[in-house]
C-alpha cells in the first residue's frame, strides 16, 4: 500500500500503540500532531504489522495441515486482538475516504474490508463453531450403522441400489434441518455484527469483500442455465442409463454421486504416480514448481491432511503446496487445482501489500479451475496413461460433472441474490433454482439443503466468475499455442505474465485486460459442449 513515511511520526505511533491498543496521552510539552498525518502514521503502523501476523497465522496452519501439530505460544493471539478490531477498521476506512490516488484508495478499501471480515469472524466465532461441530460430528443412522454426514456423498457413490440411496438421503434430512437452523442463526448474528460495523446488509458486505457485481453475475448465471439446458439433459440422461439404468425423469439428487464415480479410471492414477504426474504436467507448461517459486511438500505423513492445499505464507516469496499422494482421479484433481492456485499466487508481482496479498483471489481461483479442467481434455488424459478405450468415456463423464457443478454454482448465485433481495420468497426461489439446475424435483430429503449449499455468502459469485474466466483463458491459450497448449512451455510464460498484476484488479477487469471484454461464458460453454459430444 502506498503510504508515505514521515520520520517525525514514528514517535506518535509508539505513543498510540497499534490500532486497537488504548492510546496513552502524549508526553508534556509535545507538539500537537497534525490529525491527518497522525491517522496516516497509525494506519502505516498497522500496515507494517499485518503481514507479520498473517505470516504467523499461515505458518501455524501449515504446521497443522502438514504435520497435525499445533503452534507454540508465540504471542499471536495478543497481536491479532490488537489488529482485528472495529477501531482499526474505522481508522483505515477514514483514510480510504480521503485517498485521491486510485491504487491507494483501492488498497485501503481492501484493507478495511479485510479487517472487518476478521472482526466478523471473531465476534461470530461461537455461532460458527456450532456449524463446524455439526459438520464434524453429525451422523446418519442407516442399516444399523452410523454414517458420518461428512462421508455421505462417498457412501451414496458406492451404493448400487437407487432405493437404498434415497433411503439414506432421507435419513440425512434431520441433519440438514439442524444445519439449516445453525446456519440461519449464524447468518442472523453476522448481519447484526455487520450492521454495527456500518454495513447495510451481509450481502452488500460480501459482494464488496469479493469484489463482485451480483446483478451482472446473475445475468451470467441465467445465460449458463438457459444455454446448457438441452445439452445437459441429453448428456445426463445418457449417463443415467449407463450408470444406474434410470431414466432422466426418475433421477433424484441422491443418485448424483453414483453417476459421477470415477472407478473406471482410478486404476490409471496410482498413489505412487501422483507427484511425478503433477510435476511432469507443470514442467511441460514451463511451470515447474521450484522454478515457479512454489515449495512442495509431498511427504505421505500419516497424520497429514489428505486434501491438497496451496498456502501463501508470504507474497511474494513464500508460497507452499501440500499434497498427500493418494490413488484415484479425485485426489489428482485436487492436486492440480491447488497447484494452479499456488502458481498463480507465486506469480504475483504487485509490490503493494493491499493490492498483492488482499482482494478476491479470483484470478488464482481461475488458474486452479483451468488446471483441474485438464482432466476433461482427451490429449492430457491420454498422457496420464488412461487407455485409449477409456479416454472418450472418461472425457464425456468429466465434462458432464463440470457442467453439473457449473449449473449448481449458477443456482447458488441466484439463490444468494434472492436471499439478499427485497420481497422475494427466498425458500421458494432457492428450491426452484436448484431444481432447475439439476433438472429433477427437490424431494423431502433435500429440504434444508439450499441453505447448506449457499452457506458462505456470495462464494458462488467468486467461483462462477473464476470458472468463466478459466474458460476464456483456455481459449486464449489455444489461440496462441494450439489445442495442446498444456505441452508448450510458452503457455507458462503467458500465464505468469497475465497473473503478475491480476491481484490488483477485479475478475472482470483482469479478463478485460487480455480478452478485450469482461466475463463471457461462451468459450467455457462451447468447450464443455464439444467434450460432451466427444470432440
Amino acid at each position: 500500500m502506498a503510504l508515505y513515511r514521515k520520520p517525525g511520526l514514528a514517535l506518535f505511533v509508539l505513543w498510540l500503540g497499534v490500532a486497537c491498543a488504548t492510546s496513552p496521552a502524549p508526553p508534556p510539552h509535545a507538539p500537537e500532531p497534525n490529525p491527518r498525518e497522525l491517522l496516516r502514521a497509525e494506519v502505516e503502523a498497522l500496515q507494517s504489522e499485518l503481514p507479520a501476523v498473517l505470516k504467523l497465522q499461515s505458518e501455524a496452519l501449515w504446521k497443522s495441515w502438514t504435520e497435525a501439530q499445533s503452534a507454540g505460544d508465540d504471542g499471536l493471539a495478543e497481536r491479532e486482538a490488537k489488529l482485528f478490531c472495529a477501531e482499526a477498521a474505522q481508522k483505515v476506512s477514514r483514510l480510504a475516504g480521503e485517498a485521491t490516488e486510485p491504487r491507494e484508495a483501492l488498497a485501503l478499501r481492501r484493507l478495511t474490508l479485510y479487517l472487518e471480515s476478521q472482526v466478523l469472524a471473531r465476534r461470530a466465532a461461537e455461532a460458527s463453531a456450532k456449524v463446524a461441530e455439526l459438520l464434524a460430528t453429525a451422523t446418519v443412522g442407516f442399516d444399523g450403522l452410523e454414517v458420518p454426514f461428512r462421508d455421505l456423498e462417498a457412501r451414496l457413490a458406492v451404493e448400487a441400489h437407487s432405493g437404498q440411496r434415497r433411503a439414506l438421503a432421507q435419513r440425512a434430512a434431520p441433519v440438514l434441518r439442524q444445519l439449516e437452523s445453525a446456519l440461519l442463526a449464524r447468518e442472523a448474528e453476522a448481519s447484526r455484527i455487520l450492521r454495527e460495523l456500518g454495513h447495510e446488509s451481509a450481502g452488500a458486505f460480501a459482494a464488496a469483500l469479493r469484489e463482485v457485481d451480483p446483478a451482472k453475475l446473475a445475468a451470467l448465471a441465467e445465460e449458463i442455465l438457459n444455454r446448457t439446458e438441452g445439452p445437459y439433459r441429453e448428456a445426463m440422461a445418457a449417463r443415467a442409463r449407463e450408470e444406474s439404468k434410470l431414466a432422466f425423469a426418475d433421477l433424484r439428487r441422491a443418485d448424483v454421486p453414483r453417476l459421477f464415480r470415477t472407478g473406471l479410471v482410478d486404476s490409471y492414477l496410482p498413489k505412487d504416480r501422483m507427484r511425478p504426474s503433477l510435476e511432469s504436467a507443470l514442467e511441460a507448461m514451463g511451470l515447474g514448481l521450484e522454478g515457479a517459486g512454489v515449495r512442495l511438500d509431498a511427504e505421505p505423513r500419516p497424520r497429514k491432511t489428505p486434501r491438497a492445499l496451496a498456502l501463501p505464507v508470504e507474497i511474494p516469496g513464500d508460497v507452499r503446496l501440500s499434497i498427500k499422494p493418494a490413488a484415484g482421479l479425485e485426489p489428482f484433481a485436487q492436486a492440480l487445482h491447488e497447484a494452479g492456485r499456488a502458481v498463480a499466487l507465486a506469480s504475483v508481482a504487485e509490490p503493494s501489500f493491499g493490492l498483492g496479498a488482499l482482494g478476491s483471489g479470483a484470478p488464482a481461483q481461475a488458474l486452479a479451475e483451468l488446471f483441474e479442467g485438464l482432466l476433461a481434455d482427451p490429449g492430457f488424459s491420454a498422457g496420464l496413461g488412461i487407455s485409449e478405450a477409456r479416454v472418450a468415456a472418461h472425457v464425456r463423464a468429466r465434462a458432464l460433472k463440470r457442467l453439473y457443478d457449473l449449473r449448481l454454482e449458477a443456482a447458488r448465485l441466484l439463490c444468494d441474490v434472492a436471499w439478499y433481495g427485497a420481497g422475494a420468497d427466498r425458500r421458494e426461489v432457492c428450491q426452484q433454482a436448484f431444481g432447475r439446475a439439476q433438472g429433477f424435483p427437490q424431494d423431502e430429503a433435500d429440504e434444508g439443503r439450499w441453505v447448506f449449499e449457499r452457506r458462505v455468502p456470495y462464494a458462488s459469485a467468486s467461483r462462477l466468475g473464476a470458472r468463466v474466466a478459466a474458460g476464456q483463458l483456455e481459449a486464449l491459450l489455444v489461440e496462441r499455442h494450439g489445442e495442446r497448449w498444456w505441452a508448450d512451455p510458452r503457455s507458462g510464460a503467458l500465464i505468469r505474465e497475465l497473473l503478475a498484476s491480476a491481484s490488483a484488479q477485479s475478475t472482470d477487469e483482469w479478463v478485460s485486460s487480455w480478452a478485450g471484454k469482461g466475463l463471457d461464458a461462451a468459450p467455457l460453454l462451447q468447450r464443455l459442449e464439444e467434450r460432451l459430444r466427444g470432440e
